[in-house]
């Protein structure tokens, strides 16, 4: 079993993690386009992370996604890069990118969540009249569950 040497250091903020990709790449003799082939990033996206260039990247969640998969190609400790990504502040993200990659926005999750519940009550809503207007056009309806005249046929 081969062990990867680890930072002396632990990385503390997001600069730091990209360094150390740099460094482990580099001592792992792989190149951007190797890490690109055996990853699902192209050599600009690899370029644009190492360099720590925000625009050219995916923002959120996909960005987490790449830094933990570049990360694991490196054969870098996942609790380094979660470590790295924890300990970057919201006012550091905000001075790096204009959007906010790093830090989930509890109340975004939490208005979504309460938007599909009403969205999800309105179409079984929707599909719940439909089926009962195929039924009554159908006469699939008992005429005695009608009690209303106007109603019936």
């Amino acid at each position: 079993m081969i062990v990867e040497p680890q930072p002396a250091t632990t990385p503390e903020n997001l600069e730091q993690l990209l360094d150390y990709f740099v460094q482990q790449r580099q001592h792992l003799q792989v190149s951007l386009a190797d890490a690109a082939l055996h990853t699902k990033y192209s050599v600009a996206q690899l370029t644009a992370l190492e360099a720590g260039d925000w625009s050219q990247l995916p923002t959120d969640a996909a960005l987490r996604a790449m830094l933990r998969s570049y990360g694991r190609y490196l054969r870098i400790d996942e609790s380094l890069i979660l470590h790295a990504i924890g300990n970057t502040g919201r006012a550091q993200m905000a001075s790096q990118s204009t959007v906010n990659v790093m830090q989930p926005s509890l109340v975004s999750v939490e208005e979504s969540s309460q938007r599909s519940g009403c969205v999800g009550k309105i179409i079984i809503l929707a599909i719940l009249a439909a089926v009962a207007a195929i039924a009554w056009s159908q006469s699939w309806i008992p005429e005695s569950w009608l009690s209303f005249d106007w109603l019936s046929k």
